[in-house]
């Protein structure tokens, strides 16, 4: 397997008396990080194995807790559905009791002799005293055999009860019927009706004797039984039409069909069985029901449902599992904690230290250190290995990073330096051509032409002399410039008798530096002045003094060149436009203005007693050195 190393990785390993665990620190930091995955896959850290001895002892517990407790859980919702049963064939206990009852008093009013013999007056005297004195009865009627009422506590004689089902059932069949769901027609009231066929001494029927049972005597009975608040109860008639429900609710109403799909489940089912739907206000539950019979033979009359929210029926086995994870969980934790706990304090932390800053100083972070204290212990003789090893490896990344910013600046420089080179030379080969063009319009004799030429281009190159022979190449020492500028408008420019003397002053200082784009037009200014001077400018008694100043106020220039001569020939001020026809006044007003300075021409200014010409430009500050 190959490895990526750095130049001294292993020198300051061996110093660690040929540590054997800092050597393969110090290797495994080096790997590559698909190498640290690989043997990640077979080498586990401390923490990392007695966490997962912990989890591998916890985990068969917690999976037989869960189980029994889902086990568990299931016992508790077979009980809440078993109970369920249990409330219905209660609820239809109750039922069958009352309608026992109900026939029993029908069986003894049609045994008496007043119902035998049609005797009314005696059957409304009976009726009524029953009535009073039982509230949970709407209403008692007896009507002949085609169902019309001939005696009533509360119905007018000629009631037509032929379309009561009741009624229908207990003239067509001759045994005691139950009726239908209605509205009792003697105030309204929820009901739920009952017939008994009336014989005369022969055995035929001549009528019927039925009776109305009020329903909200139903609640009465069932609040006297033990029921869960969270179950429902149902009763419904022949057809799915509620005739009690418990507790009220807006969403299941007495008197209208329960849900289809419910109704359905009951009718087209056994005789006792469950499903889990669904009801009318949304509720999924599990449903118990029952459907209850007068006789063995006889259609059910009624149907009884009892209802348990599906939450609450598995909501205590969701409970205990919740509970038996959440406390499995707590105790993982805890153990997970004391693993943690037991791996710091049995294994020192300084080997995971040493492996961080292996694997930091091997992904180029140098400034990495252990921090360690040092000591014999190998913990510490390999720490302290390590942190002088990345000491070193730090010095040398930091001298090569040193030796890459120079390399890099330099290279900037030069780059930064040909093109200025490239645009001077262009500059100045654009200037040349100026000045021979302007010089060959403004001379006819040829040797003037050469030595004006040569004097302006001499001026140029002393610039650019100046600029290889600085250490700034950008920049030229003004004062320096300007020395050799005089000394050599002195041996080029053409004069008579002595040589002329030249008197050079720089204000602040004798180092100001200027870049080439304002040196070149300085020069060229001060070798014509001075050329001027050399051959107007002598003195009474035949010298020519010549003083050069140059002071800045600010970011303001000041070139001022004169000479001891006899001064313009006017008394001040620049020449007029007729006057302005020499090429030397042309090309200094014209680089003037490349300079975008003021130029003023006088006399006797300073120390000259003759012509001055001063020059005012100003300098940004980025242009100064």
């Amino acid at each position: 397997m190959n490895k990526v190393r750095s130049p001294g990785i292993t020198e300051p390993v061996a110093e660690c008396g040929g540590s054997g665990i800092a050597l393969v620190i110090a290797r495994r930091s080096l790997y590559t990080e698909k190498e640290v995955c690989v043997q990640g896959k077979f080498i586990l850290s401390v923490r990392s194995a007695l966490l997962l001895v912990t989890v591998s002892a916890l985990l068969p517990a917690l999976l037989i807790i869960i189980v029994s407790g889902v086990e568990h859980g299931r016992t508790l919702e077979q009980s809440v559905r078993a109970e369920a049963h249990r409330q219905v064939e209660s609820i239809t206990q109750v039922h069958l009791e009352t309608v026992q009852a109900v026939q029993r008093i029908l069986e003894t009013l049609g045994a008496l002799e007043p119902f035998q013999e049609d005797n009314r007056p005696v059957q409304t005297l009976v009726l009524s005293a029953l009535l009073r004195d039982n509230s949970e009865i709407v209403n008692f009627a007896v009507t002949d055999n085609q169902g019309i009422v001939t005696t009533s506590p509360l119905l007018p004689t000629g009631t037509d009860l032929s379309d009561r089902a009741h009624v229908r059932n207990a003239l067509g069949k001759g045994r005691f019927s139950a009726g239908e769901f209605v509205l009792a027609r003697a105030g309204g009231i929820p009901s739920f009706p009952f017939a008994h066929p009336l014989r005369d001494a022969t055995g035929a029927i001549t009528g019927v004797l039925a009776v109305v049972y009020n329903l909200g005597d139903y609640r009465e009975l069932f609040d006297r039984m033990t029921l869960p608040e969270s179950n429902i109860v149902g009763i419904t008639d022949n057809r799915g039409i509620r005739i009690f429900y418990r507790p009220e609710n807006l969403a299941n109403p007495v008197g209208v069909p329960i849900a289809d799909e419910n109704w359905r489940r009951m009718r087209d089912g056994e005789e006792t069985g469950s499903f889990i739907s669904d009801g009318s206000d949304g509720v999924l539950r599990y449903y118990a029901y029952r459907r209850v019979l007068l006789r063995a033979s006889a259609d059910p009359h009624i149907y009884v449902l009892v209802g348990v929210p599906e939450d609450v029926a598995a909501g205590a086995a969701r409970r205990i599992i919740v509970r038996n994870v959440a406390l499995m969980a707590a105790v993982l934790l805890l153990a997970l904690a004391a693993a943690i706990l037991l791996g710091d304090l049995v294994f020192s932390r300084g080997f995971r230290v040493l492996v961080s800053t292996a694997h930091a100083i091997s992904e180029g972070r140098l400034e990495a250190r252990t921090n360690l204290p040092r000591g014999r212990s190998e913990i510490a003789v390999l720490a302290s290995a390590v942190d002088r090893m990345a000491v070193r490896l730090q010095k040398r990344e930091e001298e090569k990073e040193t030796e890459r910013a120079i390399l890099d600046r330099s290279l900037r420089e030069k780059e930064v330096l040909l093109r200025e080179i490239h645009h001077r030379v262009k500059n100045n080969m654009q200037m040349i051509l100026s000045i021979v063009s302007l010089q060959q319009e403004n001379s006819g004799d040829m040797v003037h032409f050469r030595s004006a030429l040569e004097s302006r281009i001499r001026a140029m190159a002393a610039v650019h002399e100046m600029l290889y022979e600085s250490p700034d190449v950008a920049a030229v020492d003004v004062s320096s410039l300007l020395q050799r500028l005089a000394e050599m408008t002195v041996w080029i420019a053409p004069h008579t008798g002595p040589a002329p003397r030249i008197l050079m002053k720089v204000e602040g200082g004798t180092s100001i530096f200027l870049s080439i784009e304002y040196a070149v037009p300085l020069a060229l200014i001060t070798s014509e002045v001075m050329t001027n001077s050399c051959k107007y400018g002598r003195n009474a008694e035949g010298a020519v003094e010549i003083s050069i100043t140059l002071d800045r106020v600010g970011d303001t220039f000041h070139l001022s060149v004169g000479d001891s001569g006899v001064g313009f020939p006017r008394k001040a001020g620049p020449p007029g436009p007729a006057e302005e026809t020499g090429l030397g006044l042309q090309l200094v007003s014209a680089l003037v203005s490349q300079l975008k300075g003021s130029l003023e021409f006088l006399n006797g200014y300073g120390h000259c007693s003759g012509a001055v010409v001063r020059v005012t430009f100003p300098v940004a500050e980025d242009r100064l050195h």
